[in-house]
């Protein structure tokens, strides 16, 4: 089942607003008539993208065009929430399994009449509430998103976005010490993990990473946070310098890497127990035998904790430690150890930090957890490469395979919404974003119907989309296919990316930042000014277009540079005569 068309009639800066997805069919509605007509779309190609996506649109427009309205408006319009806002709605489907189109229309409307001149649909029918299974599936990185319902999974509608998941976690209702952005964080790796050990590839178009990384970052003392404090001879700091000169020799003498990693978790216990223990100064004496004791992880950590008569607590999420950071296929190269996700089990991760959290300590405060191709640290993933793995990891978790309940999981049909997805993402990333969604999602919804609807700034994006999929916003309404602003426009499918970026409504035909512009604005206001220029401000004038990347900008200023300040008046003056041919 696939959504055809949508018109608006009013819903926030949204005005009689329609959009034709670029199915099998094109559709107009008359508000006057009230009359909806239909035609066939002679653009259109059966399995463009896919036999299991039946169609890839996007909206396209500045910001405050409309684009995010006509997400919420679909959102609302279409999902079974308890949040009702009024929006008046038509909506157009097609069935291809019974050849139906279906109209479904939101309250505020009358009923309709429409032109149906096509032989290739068997039955129309009009409806104001549909009984098939049909999923809406949003996302977006944007922490600014309007589309906010008050459960991540309502009715068919899933929030698989990033500001649902924050606001829905609070620190009140986290466990132990992990914070908002702890748990936060924890929870994406989590899904993440379990998405690439699911066994899902994507091959050249996103190839996954084979390792889970962690880096260690290094327990600051206590003592350099605050160098002049009066307490710095107190027994508590110095037993604090003991622990960490006891650290500084046992990093000199062993070089397994495996326990140098350990040994640098086990400072970090130590210090965190040290420096927040509610106990007299008395407790916080030196132990005798810390000059003797072998180096080896954990044998310092046991003895400042028979000391202090503390729970085992400490030496548990120790030993966790040692369980998760070392084994088979772990390498080291200080201060990072690889885990091959083939060998690595989440829910070693999970005891570990679900252990830290027992004794207040926050994992992510000294841990740094990322994914790499390989065991360097030049493999490592980057950010766009993770934002990347969170999304696809997002809609995994509400798949069959993932999903925890019956009402997280979505069947049948689901349009998925993704609003800028290319967020964070580097062009090279923003140009693969189309291919790794249509590759990736028919793996994780195997049994699904698909169709996919983007919200874009970028010409990347739109490179991968025919036109007749693209709809032009401006100011709250689309543009008519027939308006020659619109005819005017080049051809989005394997377009030229400058092509597409000097569109207008990327551009505004301007081919560089506001700040270059004013600057050459002004260069230009200094050579065609008869008044005076100071010998730095000439020299000023001569560096600021020597920088200037776009040669011909640069050459025309060169010129205009010489004619004002290196030609002399009779030359100046022949250059005119002859410029006017006299």
């Amino acid at each position: 089942m696939e959504l055809l068309f949508c018109y608006i009639h009013s819903f926030q800066s949204l005005d009689k607003c329609q959009i034709n997805f670029g199915g099998k069919f094109i559709f107009h509605y008359d508000h006057e008539k009230n009359r909806l007509s239909i035609k066939v779309n002679e653009e259109y190609i059966a399995d463009f993208f896919s036999s299991s996506i039946s169609n890839v649109s996007a909206l396209v427009g500045k910001n405050g065009a409309g684009k995010s309205a006509i997400l919420e408006a679909i959102l609302y319009s279409l999902g079974n929430l308890e949040i009702s806002l009024y929006t008046d709605v038509i909506s157009v489907f097609y069935i291809g399994t019974t050849n139906e189109i279906v109209f479904h229309g939101s309250k505020g409307l009358p009923d309709i009449t429409w032109d149906n001149e096509l032989k290739q649909a068997d039955v129309i029918h009009y409806s104001r509430n549909y009984d098939w299974e049909y999923h809406l599936v949003y996302f977006t990185n944007n922490l600014y998103d309007r589309f906010n319902p008050d459960r991540k999974h309502e009715g068919n509608t899933h929030n698989l976005s990033i500001r649902a998941d924050l606001e829905q976690r609070s620190p009140s209702s986290s466990s132990g010490g992990e914070g908002l952005i702890s748990g936060f964080l924890n929870r994406e790796y989590y899904r993440i993990i379990k998405m690439l050990q699911a066994g899902i590839a994507l091959g050249d178009s996103f190839p996954f990473p084979k390792y889970i990384s962690v880096r260690h970052n290094g327990p600051v003392d206590p003592l350099l946070e605050d160098p002049e404090s009066d307490q710095e001879n107190s027994p508590r700091n110095q037993l604090l310098i003991a622990i960490s000169n006891f650290y500084d020799e046992f990093f000199k003498e062993v070089s397994a890497p495996e326990k140098v990693f350990i040994a640098q978790i086990e400072k970090m216990i130590l210090l965190d127990f040290v420096e927040s223990a509610k106990h007299p100064q008395s407790a916080f004496a030196i132990p005798g035998d810390i000059d003797i004791i072998p180096k080896e992880p954990g044998n310092l950590l046991s003895l400042v904790m028979a000391q202090f008569g503390s729970p085992e607590h400490y030496e548990v999420a120790l030993q966790s430690a040692i369980e998760l950071f070392t084994g088979k296929g772990v390498s080291y190269f200080e201060p990072f150890v690889w885990i091959p996700l083939e060998v690595f089990v989440q829910e070693k991760l999970e005891d570990f930090l679900q252990k830290l959290r027992r004794i207040q300590i926050e994992g992510t405060r000294y841990l740094t957890f990322g994914f790499s191709f390989g065991a360097s640290g030049q493999d490592q993933f980057s950010s766009g490469e993770l934002a990347l793995l969170s999304m696809l990891s997002r809609f995994y978790e509400i798949s069959d395979q993932q999903a925890m309940t019956s009402k997280e999981q979505i069947r049948d049909n689901a349009l998925i919404i993704i609003d800028e997805g290319e967020l964070y993402l580097h062009p090279k990333w923003q140009k693969s974003l189309i291919s790794v969604i249509i590759d990736a999602l028919p793996k994780i919804f195997p049994e699904v119907n698909l169709q996919i609807l983007l919200t874009s700034h970028s010409p990347f994006v739109l490179s991968d989309l025919p036109k007749h999929k693209v709809t032009f916003l401006k100011n709250g309404r689309t543009i008519d296919p027939s308006d020659s602003s619109l005819i005017e426009h080049a051809q989005t499918f394997a377009g030229n990316i400058h092509t597409l970026l000097s569109d207008t409504f990327f551009m505004d035909n301007d081919f560089m930042g506001l700040f270059a512009k004013r600057k050459i604005d002004r260069v230009i206001a200094d050579l065609t000014s008869s008044a005076e220029v100071t010998a730095e401000r000439k020299s000023d004038i001569k560096k600021i277009i020597l920088s200037i990347g776009e040669p011909i900008v640069r050459r025309k200023l060169l010129e205009m540079y010489d004619i004002r300040f290196n030609l002399g008046l009779d030359e100046r003056l022949a250059r005119i005569e002859k410029k006017l041919g006299l």
